[in-house]
């Protein structure tokens, strides 16, 4: 599987958010233009990329949109992810409702781009085509299970804070 890394950023540096109050601020001032990028297992924080513009309306890939506008980076500890996801959310007025939310995991070449700029062509319906994010952490799972460790509860919630806090960046 072909991955983003944190070498491909253009940015000078990577700060840990140490307070869920900067993190949420942040938030509340550029919602759309912060989301997930990708994961840093080895820290247990998934990195986030603040964009100068909103990835999602760009043309192609999520991942290259988010690296191509990266202006800064925040490492978030995993065990800080669902405290930010309630904070952010309860702040907003956007809701975020998972049941209406249908993700496409795919193979390479399989023609889930075309369908996805299908469904962005029907309009009510936002589609990312290649989140990376998602990609990371398939690969962190089975990494730790190909060790013998199921890793399957403990990323849970970063699953579902990180899924929340990038659909609230596309619903705003």
């Amino acid at each position: 599987l072909a991955q983003t890394s944190l070498s491909d950023l253009p940015i000078a540096s990577m700060e840990p958010i140490a307070s869920q109050d900067a993190l949420v601020r942040a938030f509340a001032a550029r919602a759309e233009f912060i989301t997930p990028f990708s994961l840093c297992d080895a820290a247990d924080a998934v990195i986030f990329v603040e964009c100068e513009a909103d990835p999602s309306q760009g043309s192609g890939f999520y991942y290259l949109e988010q690296r191509e506008a990266a202006i800064a980076g925040f490492s978030v500890p995993y065990a800080m992810l669902p405290a930010l996801a309630d904070a952010v959310l309860s702040r907003s007025t956007t809701r975020v409702d998972l049941s209406k939310c249908v993700w496409l995991h795919s193979t390479g070449r399989c023609g889930s781009t075309l369908l996805s700029k299908v469904f962005d062509a029907m309009g009510g319906i936002q589609s990312l085509s290649e989140p990376d994010l998602f990609t990371n952490l398939i690969s962190v799972y089975f990494e730790a299970l190909s060790r013998g460790v199921d890793r399957a509860a403990a990323l849970a919630p970063v699953v579902r804070a990180s899924t929340l806090l990038l659909l609230h960046a596309q619903l705003r």
